[in-house]
């Protein structure tokens, strides 16, 4: 339906459009019949050309799938809760071009209140059989245009060191997280960049906040429309839970 409102309309009405000229003679003014068929026909030769450009000269379009909190297991660390977002490659639909976005590469900024900067970091990309690429590529990831999801971590917490962390991978292949002991929060923005002139931006805030039940300890973390705008979704991580996994994995009592 979509399809022929875009491409079917305007030539049915501008064949409607002379087939009645031609048969209604006995009108006043037949040629606005013709007039109006003609300019049907013109919108559509316009639409149809936009519509080749636009498909030949199509971007790559980064979008943000989600965001929330996970567990993450490692080899000589305790586990720990990692807060993620989750993104993918949606170009437009009929592109032509190469639309795949590649080389992603993202920057993590922390500001604090006073919109000061904290740390600048690159994240950490999951790859998986990560040991088998090298360091550098483990930095960046490509974005094929089916819309496959890639997700990137950006904090870490462990049940013994609660103190809000920023998480990411050196040029090493090293993974290294910095403690950030504000009680009110971060303000986070997430930046992607592609090899080529694909970019996109994401903005949080995570805040630390007290609960209830042992260890008294979670994490709040809001998408905003803008760098310090409006609340527009909220995801919590309780620290009791990654408490309770470590106890069913026999880690803790």
């Amino acid at each position: 339906m979509r399809v022929f409102f875009k491409f079917m309309l305007l030539p049915t009405l501008a064949v409607f459009a002379l087939a009645a000229s031609m048969a209604m003679n006995f009108i006043s003014n037949p040629q606005l019949l013709v007039i109006f068929g003609y300019i049907c026909l013109f919108v559509e030769i316009f639409i149809l050309n936009i519509s080749i450009y636009n498909a030949n000269n199509a971007k790559p379009i980064i979008k943000l799938v989600d965001y929330d909190f996970e567990i993450k297991d490692w080899k000589n660390h305790p586990p720990s809760v990692c807060a993620y977002v989750d993104i993918n490659n949606e170009p437009k639909e009929g592109s032509l071009n190469d639309v795949n976005s590649l080389g992603v590469f993202p920057t993590v900024i922390w500001k604090d209140e006073n919109d000061e900067v904290v740390d600048k970091n690159h994240g950490r990309w999951f790859i998986p059989n990560e040991d088998q690429v090298g360091a550098i590529p483990l930095q960046t990831v490509d974005l094929d245009a089916n819309g496959l999801p890639r997700r990137l971590h950006f904090t870490y917490n462990t049940s013994q060191n609660m103190v809000l962390q920023s998480f990411y991978r050196t040029s090493d292949n090293k993974i290294d997280a910095k403690q950030r002991g504000e009680p009110r929060g971060y303000y986070i923005t997430i930046f992607l960049k592609d090899k080529r002139t694909t970019k996109a931006e994401f903005h949080f805030r995570i805040t630390p906040i007290d609960t209830e039940a042992w260890p008294h300890y979670a994490l709040r973390l809001e998408q905003l429309n803008g760098e310090k705008g409006k609340v527009i979704g909220v995801k919590k991580f309780d620290l009791a839970v990654l408490h309770n996994y470590e106890k069913e994995q026999g880690i803790t009592k």
